[in-house]
């Protein structure tokens, strides 16, 4: 079962299936790897260099393969669930393990900072598969852990949420500016934060690296906030650059 232990998605399925059979050409062996999640600490959050969480081919036929972490991270000593993971749409299973645990709230509000919208179509939404459950809210965990991995993809994992109504709104940040100008409404109840550390690869342009930081520091520690993924995301950041920027986040 997913992130009971790591687990290897071999079929074209999810995340899998990005140039599943170009790469089967280039001689990949066209599975990808989700790790085991584990409770632990900042240091427990290590980099895997044998297995591979994200591959595709390019638009010139380059093979592309990045490695992700050798397991998914629940950071205690925060006083609310922290997640780092590697693939984004791991969020997904995230979020819904706060909801079922109580630490957030049906219909929450999301505070999205990264370099892409991950706004989607998924392949299905979740009411498609899970029509026996007449309550979303009482589908087991195990059920979204398969369709996290083998329907949702990096940049699919946000609207299943909003249908599902584990989120009731949304609000993307996308740039350095709307960064620094956003702030926290007081009649906000519960808000999750997601946070791809690909928002501070070169491309973006940070000039404010520290003011940036310090902002979303704010959020990670506002008291309205019981939910944050933070997602290395390999392929779109150096996954070294990324620990230092998860570092100054929540170090």
């Amino acid at each position: 079962m997913y992130y009971q232990d790591g687990t290897y998605i071999i079929d074209s399925l999810g995340n899998n299936a990005l140039s599943f059979q170009e790469r089967k050409k280039q001689g990949s062996d066209t599975s990808l790897y989700v790790p085991e999640l584990i409770r632990g600490h900042l240091e427990d959050v290590r980099l895997s260099h044998t297995t591979t969480a994200y591959e595709y081919v390019d638009e010139d036929g380059v093979l592309h393969s990045s490695y992700g972490l050798e397991s998914l991270v629940n950071i205690d000593g925060y006083g609310k669930d922290v997640y780092v993971i590697d693939n984004h749409n791991h969020a997904f299973a995230m979020w819904w393990r706060s909801y079922l645990s109580g630490s957030v709230q049906r219909g929450s509000h999301l505070i999205h900072i990264d370099q892409h919208s991950d706004y989607a179509e998924p392949e299905y939404y979740m009411e498609s598969i899970f029509s026996e459950y007449k309550n979303l809210s009482r589908v087991p965990q195990e059920n979204i852990d398969t369709y996290t991995n083998e329907v949702l993809t990096i940049g699919s994992f946000i609207k299943p949420a909003l249908q599902g109504g584990l989120l009731a709104n949304h609000e993307m940040v996308l740039t350095e500016y709307s960064l620094l100008q956003l702030s926290i409404l007081n009649s906000l109840r519960s808000i999750i934060l997601d946070i791809d550390l690909d928002f501070r690869a070169p491309e973006m342009s940070i000039q404010e690296y520290e003011k940036t930081i310090t902002q979303v520091r704010k959020l990670i520690f506002s008291p309205q906030v019981q939910c944050i993924t933070i997602a290395t995301s390999p392929t779109y950041i150096n996954q070294l650059r990324a620990l230092e920027v998860m570092n100054d986040l929540i170090g």
